[in-house]
This record gives structure tokens, C-alpha cells and sequence, in this order.
């Protein structure tokens, strides 16, 4: 099972979407510390876990009008997906993506292929609480 996240750029507050963008998580693993000094050259600590993540596009300003909900899609770059390595760290929150509907093609959708077979979904920020109050 492959889920949805909500990733700090950099420059994120801790509600709202501004400075955020959502990934799908492809692979969590940890890097052997020996390997990872190679890596990272400052005096900051060495993250410990790492996700590899495909990115969605970044999101829109302002949610669509007549549901106030935000669209998004894959990045796709020359016919493939855009993906990076991340700390986990820069993990805001997990989020609840669904399928816009309106898309399909006559397409079979199931649970377990629909974030790899539709290409436009909307972010839920009815999905919880927390949601609610960071996404509207």
C-alpha cells in the first residue's frame, strides 16, 4: 500500500497548504550512518529514515469554487513520474487523496491501483479534524 503525504518544502507554517506539496510514498528505508556521513557534510544530524516519494503537482492557491476542494495531479516530466528522496522528517502529515471521478474513461478503478490509474485527484480535507482546519 502506497500512501499520500503532505511534504514541507522548506518554507511550510505547521496549517495550510502554502509551502507544501503532496507525494506519494513509494519506499521508506534508513541508509547506514558510516554512508550517510559521506553524504551529509555539515554538523547537522544525520537524518535516520528516508522516504522515496513521487511528486504531485504543486497546489493551486485557492481550492476549486464550486466544491473548495484542491485538485491535483501527478508531475510528470518527459513521459515520467517526478520523484526525490526526502528525510522523513519533512513528512507535515499523511493525506487523503480521491480520484475526480469526472476523469475516468471507462475504467476499472479498485483501491488497491487507483493512485496509479487515475490521473487527476482531490485533496479530503474532510478525511479529519486536523485536515479540516489546515486545508479550508
Amino acid at each position: 500500500r502506497f500512501d499520500s503525504v503532505l511534504v514541507n518544502e522548506g518554507n511550510a507554517d505547521n496549517v495550510g497548504i502554502a509551502g507544501h506539496r503532496a507525494a506519494q510514498v513509494r519506499a521508506i528505508f534508513s541508509i547506514p550512518h558510516k554512508y550517510a556521513k559521506q553524504v551529509y557534510k555539515s554538523k547537522a544530524p544525520i537524518p535516520q529514515y528516508y522516504a522515496y516519494l513521487e511528486w504531485f503537482d504543486s497546489f493551486d492557491t485557492m481550492p476549486m469554487p464550486y466544491h473548495g476542494l484542491y485538485s491535483i495531479k501527478r508531475t510528470i516530466q518527459n513521459g515520467h513520474r517526478m520523484a526525490i528522496v526526502v528525510p522523513i522528517g519533512y513528512f507535515q502529515r499523511s493525506i487523503h487523496l480521491f480520484p475526480a471521478f469526472h476523469t475516468n474513461k471507462g475504467e476499472i478503478w479498485k483501491s488497491s491501483d487507483v493512485l496509479e490509474k487515475c490521473s487527476v485527484f482531490y485533496l479530503n480535507c474532510f478525511s479529519d479534524r486536523h485536515a479540516y482546519h489546515s486545508f479550508t
